[in-house]
């Protein structure tokens, strides 16, 4: 059996597969993290431009183009759910000449450079096999990669939280100034990019804190300096949560309660019980293969990190502890806020700011596991990511993701005189005004007319019919196969085309009350169906 030593700790028995990667990976580090890196972008690099772009995005290029610099603050407030950081790089891309496309640059160098810093994470808070392990499945992960494909802050607050980790275990595993420094900068760093790095980076330092503080022949020197970041994560947060997220809070009124973006009430009136149970599950789920692929595989997740949990045994060290304290105290707050009737917004996309942590617990588990059953659980793991990362590569699997442009110029011809466009989700019209029009501000003209109209006709520059939205999620939906019904039929005589995209699996249906319609003509694309209906 072979040995592999921690850094600060006693040498440690491995399974004889991680001692042997980390060993060969020890010998050239800075190839083996090229290889890494390389790898990550080749997962990242296909459907980063072919895929339509969505109304967050297009919102995100509104934020950042629609307007003067001086106002970009307002703008923020106004009309975003995350602190600006996002904005302001997006500011940078758009001033030299970037387009919507190009802002999912600043997420794909962002999940880039998440996977070096989770191998430092990794071998600091526990050795070198685990820190290779980490980066690996960082370079892999579904969710990870997904995100780095999606003009938004979650691939930027991943990496800020990741800056913020690495800090953190730089500074329980040798304290000094620059590390300090760098645990302040990185606080700043978490502040400004999303709402829930904030609340994990919190709980980190004080875990980090506590047990330095617990731990014989600690140093009041080490303790001041984890207190200075931790006053930091305090300062910069509530600058944040003041400066952004109170003005949003007022403004929403039944919405108040929420830390702008981080938490909701649930109004689906499920037992406190279920609803800690299932978001226990999709915490696990996201960390076991970081993405939310359905109740069956989230079982399985669980499983995987509960097989890796039950390796992480002999834990040694304040640089070992807070980590899997971090771990435990986010279960519980998350968990537990969902229970009394909170519940993290967006369901598990934030949840991912958990993964970091509990991916270097679960590795650990792994490499320590020992026998036949490390080895087994260690490779059916990584079998399970890579073959969900076969997935998020070659599809698209998100339901926002569809191609409106590959349906739109076929749709143009077959439209007919007289004849409207129904969207089925309002969150389409900026997607369908944007690829309409080729101008994003322009799309989120139509989304916001939309968003007012309701069922009354929007007009799209350059498109020969009016457009209506109604946003079919909002609405009952009967039996799995049965498709959907419109509350209202739409104020148009003879025909008109329905743009699906949610890839349901019939087209919606008129209420029994209205007319009654066939479905005559059909055209489909990547996630988007579109049919006409002609009045019998």
């Amino acid at each position: 059996m072979s040995v592999v030593a921690t850094d600060g700790l006693p040498p440690r028995r491995a399974l004889s597969w991680a001692a042997r990667m980390a060993a060969r990976c020890e010998t050239r580090p800075i190839f083996c993290l090229t290889v890494l890196l390389a790898l990550a972008l080749a997962v990242r690099l296909p459907l980063l431009y072919d895929r339509d772009a969505w109304l967050d995005e297009l919102d995100e290029y509104f934020r950042a183009a629609g307007g003067s610099l001086v106002e970009l603050p307002d703008r923020v407030r106004s009309t975003d759910r995350f602190p600006p950081g996002m904005a302001y790089l997006g500011r940078a891309v758009t001033s030299c000449g970037g387009g919507v496309y190009e802002l999912r640059l600043i997420s794909l160098f962002a999940g880039l450079g998440c996977v070096p810093l989770a191998w430092l994470f990794g071998r600091w808070s526990f050795e070198p096999a685990v820190g290779w392990l980490v980066a690996l499945l960082t370079a892999l992960t579904p969710a990870y990669v997904f995100y780095s494909r999606e003009g938004r802050p979650f691939a930027l607050g991943l990496l800020a939280l990741h800056l913020f980790l690495v800090a953190l275990a730089g500074l329980v595993r040798t304290p000094s100034y620059r590390w300090t420094i760098f645990g302040v900068v990185a606080a700043w760093a978490v502040s400004v990019t999303q709402y829930a790095t904030i609340a994990v980076a919190g709980i980190a330092v004080g875990m980090a804190l506590l047990t330095v503080a617990r731990t014989p022949h600690r140093s009041s020197r080490s303790v001041g300096m984890l207190g200075t970041v931790a006053v930091a994560v305090l300062a910069f947060g509530g600058w944040v949560y003041w400066a952004y997220a109170a003005p949003q809070i007022a403004v929403r009124g039944t919405g108040a309660g929420q830390f702008a973006g981080l938490f909701y009430d649930i109004r689906d009136g499920l037992p406190a019980g279920k609803i800690v149970l299932q978001r226990t599950i999709d915490l696990m789920q996201y960390a076991a293969i970081g993405g939310a692929i359905g109740p069956r595989w989230g079982w399985l997740s669980a499983a995987a990190v509960a097989v890796g949990l039950v390796g992480l045994r002999g834990v040694r060290g304040p640089q070992e502890w807070w980590v899997v304290g971090s771990v435990l105290a986010t279960f519980v707050v998350f968990a537990g806020l969902a229970g009394v009737g909170k519940h993290p917004y967006g369901g598990t996309r934030h949840c991912l700011v958990l993964v970091p942590l509990l991916w270097a617990c679960v590795a650990a588990g792994v490499v320590r596991a020992g026998g036949l059953c490390g080895l087994v659980a260690g490779l059916g793991y990584l079998l399970l990511v890579g073959l969900m990362t076969f997935g998020t590569v070659r599809v698209i699997p998100h339901e926002n993701s569809y191609q409106l442009s590959d349906v739109l110029p076929e749709l143009r011809d077959r439209l007919g005189p007289g004849e409207a466009v129904l969207l089925t989700g309002t969150y389409d019209s900026a997607a369908f005004g944007y690829q309409a029009t080729g101008n994003p501000l322009e799309g989120m003209r139509v989304f916001s007319d939309c968003w007012e109209q309701g069922l009354r006709p929007v007009s799209v520059p350059g498109f020969p019919a009016p457009v209506f939205a109604a946003n079919l999620r909002e609405l009952p939906t009967p039996g799995a196969g049965t498709g959907r019904r419109l509350a209202v039929a739409p104020p148009v005589g003879g025909a008109f085309w329905v743009l699906d995209t949610y890839r349901s699996e019939a087209p919606p249906e008129p209420q029994q009350d209205a007319k009654s319609f066939e479905v005559n003509d059909v055209l489909h694309a990547a996630g988007v169906r579109a049919t006409r209906w002609r009045a019998k």
